[in-house]
């Protein structure tokens, strides 16, 4: 569908209002009908199934006692951690590549100006061994 905000039937679902209403009727159900400090089940899986596996005693060696090392926070803290230490490694190895790559563009550069200043130094030599000493483009060669 190009537009649903303009379609008949799927305009009214296309608006914040809709949406709103939808969130806050889905707060109001959650609120009555899901207790208050409880983890979902899912939580309770995985801390069972690291136990099993023996990264639970690994991972509690690294923090402190002061935290719950099951707690739904305390794992979502370790896997964000994880995600940011590899964005880094691959930002460091980013940041190489550029300096790198910007290092070998100035070689390129200055190469290219060398073979354009030793170019033109023949140009002139050619020009002084002939004996033209006119202008070109009403630009005298003598300054040159």
């Amino acid at each position: 569908m190009q537009n649903p905000v303009s379609h008949p039937t799927f305009g009214a679902v296309c608006t914040k209002a809709w949406a709103t209403d939808l969130r806050n009727k889905l707060k109001e159900f959650l609120v009555a009908n899901v207790p208050k400090n409880t983890s979902p089940q899912i939580v309770h899986w995985y801390a069972s199934f690291k136990k099993k596996a023996g990264l639970h005693h690994a991972e509690n060696s690294q923090f402190g006692g002061g935290l719950d090392q099951t707690s739904p926070e305390v794992e979502d803290l370790k896997e964000k951690l994880l995600l940011i230490q590899k964005h880094y490694v691959m930002l460091e190895k980013k940041e190489e590549y550029a300096k790198n790559t910007l290092i070998e563009s100035q070689s390129k550069w200055t190469l290219f100006s060398r073979d354009i200043l030793n170019i033109s130094k023949e140009l002139i030599a050619t020009l002084e061994a002939y004996q033209i000493h006119q202008t070109i483009n009403k630009v005298p060669l003598d300054p040159i």
